[in-house]
């Protein structure tokens, strides 16, 4: 048996069923009593069993009529739920915004981000994830988060071939050198990089963000560390540092996940190199109003005085 009734044939069955009456439902629907009765009598030949038992005085669900207003209830509770959602979504007050980004950034500027956001927009769920700036490129332009939050590392981020992602840089931070308390660094207002060639370097690896601006600069200043350990966690480079094996270099944004270690950060100079942190989007696609909200108060939050770790600061501020 094909059964296929519309949403408006359920609409009739349910109303005529809540109000006990023809006349009473087609005033509720706002259509004339004889329509009714024939959408209800087309539903009752499409099912091959009667849905009401009538009288003068009297309209009652039969068996078959409660399990097949059951039924339609179900189907038009679940209709109106998801127009209802879909309606929110395109008026920016419903749905899901997917967000990646850098660990450092996910612990020190997204959770005040994602706080402002939610004022605007609460009916909007988040999904948060953290991830290395290569994954984050690559997830947004396969379109797994609507945005990400990342570093310029040289070139803009995730750049490639003829289809570049969108950078807009929002805030910067500059690097430091972390100490153990007890190293002679510890007493110094500032360091230069070239100091650092006399020190063993815990370095992060090669697919941290971190790594590659040091190399860079290490390069650009024609030093190298006597000897380097390398770790690919922040809490391990902290931890060897505070066990005196060496020094290391960060962003001021990483800094606050090394607390535990109370490490002491010293700005580094010739040259002060600044990291420049932003959003990132792919142009391809047309933004949601979730996503141009939380455009909105990535940009907005500059004017708010929202307060940075150390070292860091919003786009066009000074760091220092």
């Amino acid at each position: 048996m094909s059964i296929n009734p519309t949403l408006a044939q359920c609409r009739a069955v349910v109303a005529v069923a809540r109000h006990r009456s023809f006349s009473q439902a087609a005033r509720r629907l706002h259509v004339a009593q004889s329509s009714l009765s024939r959408t209800v009598a087309e539903v009752e030949r499409a099912c091959g069993v009667q849905l009401f038992a009538r009288t003068t005085r009297h309209v009652a669900p039969t068996a078959e009529g409660v399990a097949f207003i059951e039924m339609a209830e179900r189907i038009l509770r679940v209709y109106d739920e998801e127009l209802a959602h879909f309606g929110g979504y395109l008026e920016g007050q419903r749905g899901v915004l997917r967000v990646a980004a850098l660990p450092s950034l996910a612990a020190t500027l997204l959770p005040q981000v994602v706080d402002r956001f939610r004022e605007a927009l609460p009916g909007v769920d988040v999904q948060l994830e953290d991830s290395l700036a290569a994954q984050l490129a690559a997830a947004v332009r396969a379109g797994r988060v609507d945005l990400a939050l990342t570093a310029e590392t040289g070139g803009p981020p995730g750049a490639k071939g003829d289809d570049p992602l969108r950078f807009e840089v929002v805030a910067g931070d500059d690097l430091v050198c972390l100490v153990a308390r007890g190293h002679p660094f510890a007493r110094r207002a500032e360091l230069a990089w070239a100091e650092l060639a006399s020190e063993p370097f815990i370095s992060f690896d090669e697919a941290s963000s971190i790594r590659a601006i040091t190399d860079a600069t290490f390069a650009e200043c024609d030093v190298e560390p006597r000897r380097r350990l390398t770790a690919r966690n922040v809490a391990t480079v902290a931890g060897m540092c505070a066990a005196g094996l060496g020094v290391t270099a960060v962003p001021g944004f990483v800094v606050p996940l090394m607390a535990f270690a109370e490490l002491v950060p010293v700005p580094l100079v010739d040259p002060v190199v600044r990291r420049q942190v932003g959003v990132l989007t792919d142009p391809r696609r047309q933004p949601s109003p979730a996503v141009r909200t939380m455009l909105e108060v990535l940009r907005s939050l500059p004017d708010e005085a929202v307060r940075l770790p150390p070292g860091a600061g919003w786009a066009g501020a000074a760091t220092r």
